[in-house]
């Protein structure tokens, strides 16, 4: 996952920086080593390469690969932007209000009986943020690699890690619990920073009595709910420094600054239990103390147009339609007869300031909606969003709070409160076939803190940062399985023409309890005449969202599972947990493995897996990075380690991504160049492909020894942006970085490496990302009118006009330019056309693709003229009912970034254009140039009732 556009206000001092080890010196595949070059075909031409070749392509009848293999493009993420993740379609930040649990994982090193150090160079002070007893009293598993009889694994060669090469599976040890305070004579329990007790050490963990003894390197999960929070948990360095000292900070502002936020019970004891119309009200609300005089709490979700950078990450509401908001609430004491306004604030020259609403809030649980329309978008109004006024002393409980787009008062009657938002809806599904199936869509429900039982509910947990800005936060931008499947299940009517869900998940930070779980939430059927709450909860828990008992695994033809997400970077990031030594990149393939394998072994324990066939459901994804290979007996690479351990796995996922990537350090290319755009295009020949002939080979190499898996893409698509905070404040590496991505010449290498990794053993190709804003982003931001850019429009080319088997095609001639120098002296010649067939037998079509490659420019010295190339396809056919082009075509530099440039062209041609010699020449009668196919374009041909 890409580290995607982050907001431009003053944000909290980060922790100090964990000294990650190099990712070059970690990644095993010699294209990734040290100082790997960039792109740039930067080597010697070759003689005897002659870009102005005629091109000819033989279409064969011959199944590349068949259509099963061969879904259409997928997408990741939600269409989001910063604050927005329209996915969820909820304006209201943590809206559920459900307190925090602190979930990680750890390895135990310098092990001493019960007790232990963190194996990071943060301690347990994790870099004097925390302080002592931040985490006495979690709830602590430990588990173990273990060899075939059972014991703990030996050293390896150099004495500082395992052998991991005896490693048979992963174990559950035991399950215990730090000490808690005041236990076994600890004041402040066995979380130890800087004061251990007397006969303790400082920067250790000390284990409940009933712990078994550890060994080195046990994976040690902790699991420590907060309800509330004590700041004397937080640092004495940091503590208060940007912050309230007493208090964390709060997802709401609160103003004047003695208000008081916290989470409590809906109801207190032996009140009346809260209305059964509340349906999924989790485990707390919140309580907002007030003061005297007016309170104000507010929100920072939008920003004007007129911001710049601000409005890359904020968004408004969308002009014309149509909003609710509603939330539960009830009060005490409140004065003006519990008076509760609703608006959006702080008032701003131009805001919304005409979209109020006054509630009379009582002692008794009550729902209290508001509908608006959205106004036109603000442009001078900064920070802003919704607010609640109201005048204290007294006490206010709020929950289940949305705002939220709608278009239907029908969808005001759905089971839960969840609305799709139509606009990304739509957006998703018309990039996909109108008919069959459709692609896969990656989405995450993946944070370390979020307990599985509220990712099954519509509100995942809240979480604490402690840091110098103490703060409750919401999780997964408020994304749980219910909202994603709801989301993908519109997507389509039937599970053969409805999105698959890739649902990416923690692994271990859920129980083997929570695995069960998942899968009876996911799949028990829920019949209401002989089921009950008692008997199936989870399945009735679906059930009063849905309000139907059909399995969420009937409704997809199947389901993926990913467990975590780059596990190979080991903790690169927060959510990132990975199976090595800490930061050791690349590294615990096999271990990652043995743990996945574990997993599943768990969730095949359940009754449902048998019952409800889910083998052929339900499968699972291990994901890797850029690099796979067996030479001899040794496997190579993250993902291939991992299923050669994991035998319950499907899939495995890597990248395809085209451009500089930040994961190899390569750097972005500074400015926009014709010598880097055609980097660009030919990225797939001169990097990808090399690559993935590596991996296609250890995937029928490891077929051979009975491990079977499909390849597929992750996240993929153009690269070559920036992440670090130094290059992203150089406006124009940027501008080039943008241009670069987004370009016609991008898209053109887009439909190489789709077609060319499914040519490489390849299925599911998800593209990254299906956001707006900048980056890694498909679109404009909504405000800018929600323009595609070109490679998500090349996306759209290829699932809408072509569908089946991917045919053999084979190149007679073609126009070529060298390739890169090896170490062995100039590269070999690469073709500078292409051309891919696919075939639908049931639709009596043939689609051919034709890419050229060539741009109007002299590169290196080579001159390609006007760019133009002569192509002739030879078709297995000599006549069709009809023909019809749909293209994409424009200059190669060209982009939609500032307006709608290029889009997609159809027309219709005379079925005569297709010689009584199955030949077609593209010309002006068959929607190219005179000179043949015009630089940087992207042409299909659909034949129809071939004969």
């Amino acid at each position: 996952m890409k580290m995607l556009q982050t907001p431009c206000h003053p944000a909290p001092a980060p922790a100090p920086a964990p000294r990650f080890r190099s990712l070059r010196c970690r990644i095993n595949n010699a294209a990734l080593a040290c100082g790997a070059t960039l792109l740039v075909l930067a080597a010697q031409l070759r003689a005897g390469a002659d870009v102005n070749t005629p091109a000819e392509y033989v279409i064969t009848k011959e199944i590349a690969r068949p259509a099963e293999k061969m879904p259409p493009i997928g997408a990741n993420d939600f269409g989001s932007s910063g604050t927005a993740d329209f996915g969820v379609n909820n304006f209201i930040g943590n809206g559920g209000n459900e307190p925090p649990v602190w979930r990680n994982m750890h390895r135990a090193v310098n092990v001493e009986g019960k007790s232990f150090e963190i194996d990071c160079p943060g301690k347990t002070s994790w870099y004097q943020l925390w302080n002592d007893g931040f985490l006495s009293g979690a709830r602590v598993r430990i588990y173990r690699i273990v060899d075939k009889d059972g014991k703990p694994l030996p050293p390896n060669a150099t004495g500082k890690y395992l052998d991991v090469a005896k490693g048979d599976r992963a174990i559950l040890v035991a399950t215990t619990h730090v000490i808690r305070p005041g236990e076994e004579g600890m004041p402040k329990g066995g979380w130890v920073v800087e004061n251990p007790p007397a006969g303790m050490k400082p920067n250790r963990v000390y284990l409940a009595p009933d712990a078994p003894d550890l060994a080195n390197f046990d994976y040690i999960v902790l699991d420590k709910p907060f309800p509330t929070f004590d700041m004397e948990l937080v640092h004495p360095r940091v503590r208060g420094l940007q912050g309230p000292k007493d208090r964390p900070a709060w997802y709401w502002a609160g103003t004047p600054d003695d208000i008081r936020f916290s989470f409590a019970p809906h109801a207190a004891p032996g009140a009346a239990a809260i209305p059964a119309a509340m349906g999924d009200a989790g485990e707390a609300a919140m309580q907002v103390d007030a003061v005297a005089g007016e309170n104000v709490i507010s929100q920072v979700r939008f920003c004007g147009t007129g911001f710049g950078k601000e409005a890359l990450w904020y968004q408004q509401l969308e002009p014309g339609k149509k909003y609710r908001l509603q939330a539960w609430m009830r009060q005490e004491g409140l004065v003006n007869n519990g008076e509760v306004r609703f608006g959006f604030g702080p008032k701003v020259e131009e805001g919304y300031d005409t979209l109020t609403s006054t509630f009379h809030v009582t002692g008794e649980w009550k729902l209290y909606t508001y509908d608006m329309v959205g106004p036109e978008r603000p442009v001078k109004a900064r920070h802003f969003g919704p607010q609640f006024t109201f005048t204290g002393p007294g006490k206010l409980w709020m929950d289940n709070i949305r705002l939220f787009r709608y278009d239907s008062d029908a969808e005001l009657s759905n089971p839960g409160p969840h609305v799709v938002n139509r606009t990304i809806l739509n957006e998703l599904v018309s990039t996909q076939p109108g008919q069959g199936p459709k692609g896969s869509h990656r989405v995450w429900v993946l944070d370390r803190d979020s307990t599985m039982a509220s990712l099954m509910s519509w509100y995942p947990s809240s979480s604490y940062s402690p840091n110098a800005r103490t703060t409750v936060n919401d999780t997964n931008k408020g994304r749980t399985l219910p909202i994603v499947l709801s989301f993908d299940l519109a997507t389509g009517t039937s599970p053969e023409t409805r999105m698959v869900p890739h649902i990416v998940i923690q692994h271990m930070t859920h129980d083997e309890q929570d695995w069960l779980h998942f899968v009876e939430y996911m799949a028990a059927p829920y019949d209401p005449a002989k089921d009950s709450p008692a008997t199936k909860p989870w399945a009735y828990k679906r059930y009063q969202q849905r309000g139907t008992g059909t399995p969420w695994t009937d409704e997809f033809r199947e389901i993926i599972v990913e467990f975590g997400n780059e596990t190979w970077h080991n903790s690169k990031m927060r959510d990132w947990i990975g199976f090595a030594q800490y930061g050791a990149i690349h590294q615990g393939g096999a271990e990652y493995g043995l743990f996945s394998q574990y997993l599943i072994n768990n969730i095949h324990q359940s009754p449902y897996w048998a019952s409800q066939k889910l083998a052929g459901k339900m499968h699972f994804c291990l994901g890797g990075n850029y690099s796979g290979e067996v030479n001899g007996d040794t496997i190579r690479g993250y993902a291939e380690l991992a299923i050669a351990r994991c035998p319950g796995a499907q899939y495995i996922g890597h990248a395809n991504y085209f451009g500089p990537k930040w994961e190899m350090n390569q750097k972005p290319l500074e400015s926009f160049t014709d010598e880097g755009l055609f980097s660009m295009i030919m990225n797939y020949y001169t990097e990808l492909k090399p690559r993935q002939d590596k991996m296609f080979d250890a995937q029928q190499k490891l077929a051979k020894r009975g491990i079977h898996y499909d390849i597929i893409a992750y996240e993929g698509g153009p690269s070559g942006y920036s992440i670090d905070r130094e290059s992203r404040n150089n406006t124009a590496l940027v501008e080039a970085a943008e241009n670069y991505g987004k370009s016609m010449g991008s898209a053109v290498c887009c439909i190489d490496t789709w077609f060319g990794s499914a040519m490489q053993g390849w299925t599911y190709q998800d593209f990254f990302s299906w956001m707006q804003g900048r980056y890694w982003s498909s679109h404009t931001m909504m405000f800018d009118g929600y323009r595609a850019h070109i490679p998500w429009l090349a996306m759209k080319l290829r699932n809408t006009y072509a569908s089946g088997n991917l045919m053999r095609v084979t190149e007679t001639s073609a126009p070529t330019i060298a390739g890169p120098a090896g170490r062995g002296g100039a590269g070999a010649a690469l073709p500078l056309t292409g051309a891919y067939a696919m075939h639908d037998p049931a639709l009596k079509r043939w689609s051919v693709f034709v890419v050229n490659r060539k741009i109007n420019a002299t590169i290196h010295g080579t001159d390609m003229g006007d760019g133009y190339a002569a192509v002739t396809l030879q078709l297995p056919f000599t006549a069709a009912e009809r023909i019809s082009l749909h293209k994409l075509s424009a200059d190669p530099r060209t982009t939609n970034r500032e307006s709608d440039k290029v889009k997609i062209e159809s027309k219709d041609l005379d079925a005569k254009a297709l010689g009584s010699d199955g030949k077609l020449i593209i010309n002006t009668a068959t929607g190219g140039g005179e000179k043949g196919l015009p630089p940087g374009s992207i042409y299909v041909y659909v034949f129809e009732e071939t004969r």
